[in-house]
């Protein structure tokens, strides 16, 4: 959830666009809050925004992201027109996530989003819930197959993480207690 990376390899028909894998996620620790931003000027637009907002050319997009303890993250996404003056920040839609261990292996995972456009257009209604449906039944199926391959994985070698890690790294590193001997503020 923390890296939104992901959105160009799986989710190419609703949430992929110019500029995610491409544009580094600045993240920053404040005692026991991971945020992480990332930027994007310019760049080819979202399936998503095509449908539900009809923009086709080029856009600025945002995505801001805020874990808090024990399991909460809240991102908000946004994109306008490239170089409008709508101040980056600006809510298009924010999604808010939480989990529930049930196993060592499983955890429930509760998630819902809001956006601010488009509310009284039944047909924006349906293609936004259609194309975000479709994107969380991509992500479970993703974790549901990385979890599989840790589990066959009899090796005992340590995961990999990459740059596009960090955030989701930190987050790990949160929680009561965890800032002890940490600076208020540092980033990853």
């Amino acid at each position: 959830i923390l890296d939104l990376t992901h959105v160009v390899f799986v989710h190419k028909t609703t949430l992929a666009g110019g500029g995610v894998a491409e544009t580094p996620l600045e993240v920053e620790i404040d005692g026991d809050v991971v945020r992480a931003q990332r930027l994007m000027r310019n760049v080819d637009t979202a399936p998503i925004y095509k449908a539900a907002r009809h923009l086709h050319g080029k856009i600025d997009r945002w995505q801001f992201l805020e874990f808090r303890p024990p399991i909460y993250a809240r991102i908000t996404l946004g994109a306008r027109e490239a170089g409008s003056e709508v101040p980056f920040g600006t809510p298009t839609h924010i999604v808010l996530n939480s989990f529930t261990p049930e196993s060592e292996r499983t955890t429930h995972y509760f998630w819902s989003t809001v956006r601010s456009w488009g509310l009284d257009d039944a047909n924006v209604s349906k293609i936004y819930k259609d194309m975000t449906d479709l994107a969380f039944a991509e992500d479970a199926r993703i974790v549901e197959s990385q979890q599989t391959l840790i589990d066959s994985d009899t090796s005992g070698a340590p995961l990999v993480s990459l740059a596009f890690d960090r955030a989701g790294l930190g987050a790990r590193g949160a929680g009561p207690g965890a800032g002890a001997g940490r600076s208020p503020r540092r980033p990853c």
